[in-house]
């Protein structure tokens, strides 16, 4: 038996990006910073996040710097030419996503689902503050 699943828990580290590749499909892309508490001291590890087609589209307008999110996804490690050489990136592609914090009427937000899993297009993360 096979399984790749990963589930991560966070707050965004940034407002994500969404592309389209050039056969129109969208791709949105963003970080979730996830805490660790450690022997008194609290570290943060930054996970890349892919989002395609239609949740992507619709969970963008919805996903700004500093929510907090649950996601469950699937790892995924690609190669391409960059600027400067080979690039390889290690990312999780998004299969469903929840909001974490109450809105204001007591409602979590529903999980958006995609089985999708695609080749990312090229994107350019920045160094993400820590909260």
């Amino acid at each position: 038996m096979n399984l790749n699943k990963c589930v991560f828990a966070g707050r965004l580290g940034n407002n994500p990006e969404l592309k389209y590749t050039d056969n129109g499909t969208a791709c949105l892309t963003f970080s979730l910073g996830v805490n660790q508490r450690r022997k008194e001291k609290n570290t943060v590890t930054w996970v890349n996040l892919v989002m395609w087609g239609d949740m992507a589209e619709n969970a963008q307008p919805h996903l700004h710097k500093g929510k907090a999110l649950y996601v469950e996804t699937t790892y995924q490690k690609r190669t391409f030419d960059g600027n400067n050489g080979k690039v390889t990136m290690h990312e999780f592609v998004v299969n469903s996503w929840q909001f974490t914090e109450k809105k204001e009427n007591g409602n979590v937000s529903k999980p958006e689902t995609n089985d999708e899993t695609r080749e990312a297009g090229d994107e350019d993360l920045d160094d993400l503050p820590q909260f």
